[in-house]
C-alpha cells in the first residue's frame, strides 16, 4: 500500500491517500467569503484524494486577520459554493473545517471591542498581529453555561451552511488551542460546572458539537482533528494522555497530520500505521501536481 493508490472512506471512494491538510489562506474578501482566486486555489489541488478547507470561523466572536475565512452568513455559503463547484467540476472531493477561535481572537477586530469568549478567564501566552499593531491576546470573558447551547448551535448551523454550499463533509477543529481545545484542556478550563473539572466533562462541549453537527451531515462526514503535542500558548494539560486517549477511543483517527512531511507520510502508508496521511506544504507548492517524494 503506497499513497497513490486508492482507498474507501466512509461513503467516499477516494483516488489516492493523500489527504491535502487545512491552511490558513486570508485571502477572502473584506466580507469574508471567498471569491474566484480562492476557488481557483482549490480547484488546481484536486488531484488530493481529499481536500480540507482552511479553517472557517462559525460566529462573528471567532475572529483574527483580515480575509480569513467564515462560513456563518449567507454571502460565505455563496462564497464557498463556488469553491465546492469547482472543486467538484475538477474531479475533486472537499471536506470544510469549523472552528471558533475562542480566546486566540484579536481583541482590536471584534465585534464592539468587547472581549474574546473561553472556557475560562485565561488568556492566552502570546501577541497577535491587531488592528493598530501588536497586541497581547486579552483576557476572554468566560462563557455562562446557558450560553454554551448556542455555541453548539452556531457550530450545527456552520454546517448546515457548508452543505448548503455543496461540501462533502465537515472536519471540526478541535485542536491547536482554539476555543474547542480550551475546553478539553484543564490549562484553560478552570470551571466548576459540568464543562470542567474531569476529562469526560472537559470533553462535553465537544461532544454536544459533534452530535450537534451529525444531525447535519450523516457521521461518516464528519471529522474531528485533535492536536494532543500543541502547548504553545498555554493551552496545556496535566495529563495529555488520559485526556486525548479518551477522546481517541470516540473517534476513529484515520490520517497522521505531520505538518508538511511527505517523506513521512509515505512511510507511515507503506507500513500500514495510517490509512490516509494529510500534507500541507507539498500541496502548497506543487497545486495541481501530484507529491513530490
Amino acid at each position: 500500500m503506497d499513497l497513490f493508490t486508492p482507498a474507501e472512506l466512509g461513503p467516499f471512494h477516494l483516488k489516492n491517500r493523500c489527504v491535502m491538510a487545512p491552511m490558513a489562506r486570508a485571502r477572502s474578501g473584506e466580507n469574508r467569503a471567498p471569491g474566484p482566486l480562492v476557488a481557483e486555489y482549490y480547484a488546481q489541488r484536486a488531484g488530493a484524494g481529499l481536500i480540507v478547507t482552511e479553517a472557517s470561523s462559525v460566529s462573528p466572536m471567532s475572529v483574527s486577520r483580515p480575509h480569513a475565512s467564515a462560513i456563518y452568513n449567507a454571502e460565505h455559503v455563496a462564497g464557498w459554493r463556488l469553491v465546492a463547484e469547482r472543486v467538484h467540476q475538477a474531479g475533486g472531493l472537499i471536506f470544510q473545517q469549523i472552528y471558533h477561535l475562542g480566546r486566540k481572537s484579536d481583541p482590536s477586530r471584534m465585534p464592539g471591542l468587547v472581549a474574546p469568549v473561553s472556557a475560562s478567564a485565561i488568556a492566552a501566552r502570546g501577541q497577535v498581529a491587531g488592528l493598530h499593531g501588536t497586541v497581547d491576546f486579552a483576557v476572554p470573558r468566560a462563557l455562562e453555561t446557558h450560553e454554551i447551547a448556542g455555541v453548539v448551535e452556531e457550530f450545527r448551523a456552520g454546517a448546515a451552511n457548508a452543505k448548503e454550499a455543496g461540501m462533502d463533509g465537515i472536519e471540526i477543529h478541535a485542536a491547536n488551542c482554539y476555543l474547542i481545545d480550551q475546553f478539553l484542556r484543564d490549562g484553560a478550563n478552570h470551571r466548576a460546572d459540568s464543562y470542567g473539572g474531569s476529562v469526560a466533562n472537559r470533553m462535553r462541549l465537544m461532544l454536544e458539537i459533534v452530535d450537534a453537527v451529525c444531525t447535519v451531515f450523516t457521521p461518516d462526514r464528519v471529522g474531528v482533528r485533535f492536536s494532543p503535542h500543541a502547548v504553545s500558548d498555554g493551552t496545556n494539560d496535566s495529563d495529555p494522555a488520559a485526556l486525548f486517549g479518551h477522546a481517541g477511543a470516540r473517534h476513529r483517527l484515520s490520517a497522521p497530520d505531520r505538518g508538511g512531511a511527505p517523506r513521512h507520510a509515505e512511510f507511515a502508508t507503506r507500513r500500514q500505521h495510517a490509512d490516509h496521511a494529510r500534507d500541507a506544504r507539498a500541496f502548497r507548492r506543487h497545486a495541481d501536481r501530484q507529491w513530490r517524494l
